[in-house]
């Protein structure tokens, strides 16, 4: 695996971390509604709005972000930097 494809897991990995603590708080802002806990100072909806950015945000990042993957690794830079070829010059090369 090179770096790129590295990236790209990471990013998916925390897709999945994300979008699984925006589910955790959409299905808290349904039980605190059916009364299964109460809060003092913040209102359920609060849970369900997070939840459902934190939800996208997560969906998103596990489909790959496309955007930030071009940002990170431009499609004209297919190598990495350790992987540069480096071509040999010979003594004709350096006359002309």
């Amino acid at each position: 695996m090179n770096a790129k494809e590295f990236f790209g897991a990471a990013l998916r990995i925390i897709g999945v971390i994300v979008a699984g603590q925006g589910l955790l708080h959409v299905i808290n802002s349904g039980l605190g509604v059916l009364g299964y806990f109460t809060t003092q100072r913040t209102a359920y909806s609060f849970y369900l709005i997070t939840g459902l950015m934190e939800l996208v945000a997560g969906l998103y990042l596990l489909r790959g972000a496309p955007p930030v993957m071009r940002f990170a690794y431009p499609p004209d830079a297919e190598t990495e930097p350790g992987d540069l070829a480096t071509k040999e010059v010979t003594a004709e090369e350096t006359r002309s």
